[in-house]
């Protein structure tokens, strides 16, 4: 083109107005004397940079064209036509780009390349993916990792297994490599049944941000997943069997909720951690044989913990049937019927509340029990509920409960698990310490009352919770000069004792093991205040 024979003579104002009319026109004849000046100008001439987007202008309307630049000898041409083949996804530069692959050396541009076959995606590339996904460079190996999935590549399952498997060596587990995390995401993609079970025996993985994403991939698979979760909650270790438990109630689906109810009937009369976790997770599944299993064992159960998560899970499910069930058992002044009503008012079940509430007898029960409570956050719940019940009695009541002064409280406590009823079995066995609790259902929660300005004398953390576990809030934390040096606690179970090394490299102050006594709670705080 003429106006570009002297183009670098020109002035800056010049050289702008002479891209201007080629990006205008469209003028497709100015590409290759394009490439040739940018060849001579420097990468910090400012006319480079405007060269560079006026050819990708140009490029995105001309197919035929870049595909001709890839096979350019000209480093920078390739590389500006590669970007183009992906951005405008141009299949017919699929070969072209796949050729490339196989011969550069550089990782820069490889990785370039490979991103381009990504948004390209054509069947011949299948092959380079799968070559790249243990690729030394991290970004390669991510990026091939991930396209295994999109590609659905079954023949890939052995090797990101094997990816997975390597992630939990005792030199690399403390850290969730980005590789991992593909590896697993791709897994789920997959669905085929040999990458589910997988996924299933690494319930446990090592690294608690693995494991927290293999239980929320297991969950979005569903129904599935439920047969393999099912054999190994009889068949698993402890914790599996918690695992697993966990997931299916999230999952919610009928046949989850019989493998439930076959496990809670199999386990061990005293594994308290893995009974409460079932009982949670049955409020999750609506069917008959759930319901009756947790009305059971609102009879029978003793421990505080377990009767809170069933006071918990059918409070979610409550019903004329289920609240008749519950009235029955509370007529009598019994030691079991003193407990329920006490979890009841704990758990602030206001569903099961306000139906128990018809029976004059039980409501004043219910209503000693809140007053006792001593509990501002129990109160102004009680005290909304009676007012929406709207009776004369419940409006008697509601005034008692506006009249009544709390205690002024003491030390502040951030409690950060994602069981429900955990966080009110804590908020229990604080009030002995006349405590301000404060809850988070995760650690991304916590960190959210943290960074609103709100101070603590101590933090307990379970270490397994989705969004964010224990170890990452504790590291978060620990990071942040203002909240570096509260004490924190962490509950874990007794055989985590992978993730308890790596909790105390991060900096946990002390541990609780599940299932732990109100008393041995105690005991641990003062130890820190």
């Amino acid at each position: 083109m003429d106006k570009l024979i002297d183009f670098a003579a020109q002035e800056l104002p010049d050289q702008i107005r002479i891209l201007q009319d080629i990006e205008q026109t469209q003028n497709q004849e100015a590409v290759f004397p394009l490439f040739k000046i940018l060849e001579k100008i420097p990468d910090k001439d400012p006319i480079h940079y405007l060269v560079k987007n006026t050819l990708h202008t140009l490029l995105a309307q001309n197919e035929e064209k870049t595909i001709q630049g890839l096979a350019s000898e000209n480093a920078l041409t390739r590389k500006i036509c590669i970007f183009v083949s992906g951005q405008r996804q141009f299949r017919s530069a699929g070969p072209a780009l796949v050729d490339l692959a196989l011969r550069e050396k550089d990782p820069a541009l490889l990785l370039e390349i490979l991103s381009a076959l990504a948004q390209i995606k054509p069947v011949e590339a299948l092959k380079i993916f799968r070559d790249h996904a243990t690729d030394s460079a991290p970004l390669i190996a991510a990026l091939s990792i991930e396209m295994l999935g999109n590609y659905a590549d079954a023949d890939a399952i052995e090797i990101l297994c094997q990816i997975i498997t390597e992630s939990e060596s005792e030199q690399r587990y403390e850290e969730c490599e980005w590789t991992t995390a593909k590896a697993i995401e791709s897994l789920a993609k997959l669905g085929a049944k040999p990458a589910i079970a997988f996924l299933v025996s690494r319930l446990h993985h090592k690294n608690p941000t693995a494991r927290r994403m293999i239980h929320e991939k297991l969950i979005e698979i569903g129904a599935p997943a439920i047969p393999l979760l099912a054999d190994i909650s009889v068949k698993g270790d402890k914790d599996q069997k918690l695992f697993a438990a966990r997931i299916m109630g999230a999952i919610g689906d009928k046949a989850g909720g019989e493998a439930l109810v076959k496990t809670l009937d199999q386990c061990d009369a005293d594994d308290l951690n893995l009974k409460v976790t079932i009982y949670e997770a049955l409020g999750q599944v609506s069917f008959l044989k759930g319901l009756i299993c947790l009305v059971d064992g609102l009879s029978n159960e003793k421990q505080d913990l377990a009767l809170m998560a069933i006071v918990t899970s059918l409070n979610q499910q409550a019903n004329p049937g289920v609240t008749n069930k519950i009235k029955e058992l509370i007529a009598p002044d019994t030691a079991q019927s003193r407990k329920i009503i006490q979890t009841v008012i704990a758990a602030k079940a206001v569903q099961l509340f306000e139906a128990l509430y018809e029976d004059p007898g039980i409501a004043q029960k219910m209503m000693n029990q809140i007053v006792e409570s001593n509990d501002e956050e129990i109160i102004a719940t009680f005290r909304q509920k009676l007012k929406m019940i709207a009776n004369t009695r419940s409006q008697a009541d509601a005034l008692l409960l506006e009249k009544l002064t709390v205690a002024k409280e003491g030390i502040k406590i951030l409690v950060v698990d994602d069981s429900a009823s955990m966080l009110l079995f804590y908020r229990n066995i604080l009030a002995e310490l006349n405590a301000a609790v404060t809850t988070a259902e995760n650690g991304k929660q916590a960190l959210d009352h943290l960074s609103g300005g709100q101070t603590f004398d101590l933090i307990i953390t379970d270490i397994n919770m989705p969004i964010m576990d224990g170890v990452a809030l504790t590291r978060e934390i620990r990071s942040d000069p203002y909240s570096a040096d509260i004490p924190i606690i962490m509950v874990t179970n007794e055989s985590e004792n992978s993730q308890a090394t790596l909790a105390k490299k991060t900096g946990i102050n002390g541990f609780v093991i599940k299932p732990f006594t109100p008393d041995s709670l105690i005991k641990k705080i003062k130890e820190f205040l």
